[in-house]
């Protein structure tokens, strides 16, 4: 497994692009033939399993408008949910 050759599967268990990109956490410490190595087995592993991709996203000085007119409507990380049910409908269509 990806996770498990990189030293992924313990801690933290996951993949996280952000960290990945920042070189934070986990990936800190890796030099760039092994990022190469693993974006590399990655991409191949996401082109032969993912058909589709499906992405969402709004302004964030429109979320902030919105809290501010609806405070008790728009709870921290109102963004993220409010994203995943616009792909959920992408989805369906």
């Amino acid at each position: 497994m990806l996770l498990e050759e990189h030293g992924l599967s313990q801690a933290p268990g996951y993949f996280h692009m952000a960290d990945y990109e920042s070189r934070k956490g986990p990936y800190a410490l890796w030099d760039n033939a092994k990022r190469i190595d693993f974006m590399r087995k990655l991409t191949g592993i996401l082109k032969r399993r993912v058909r589709a991709g499906i992405a969402a996203s709004f302004p964030a000085s429109s979320l902030r408008r919105m809290k501010e007119a609806m405070p008790s409507t728009f709870p921290d990380g109102y963004a993220y949910m409010t994203c995943a049910e616009v792909c959920w409908r992408n989805i369906s269509n």
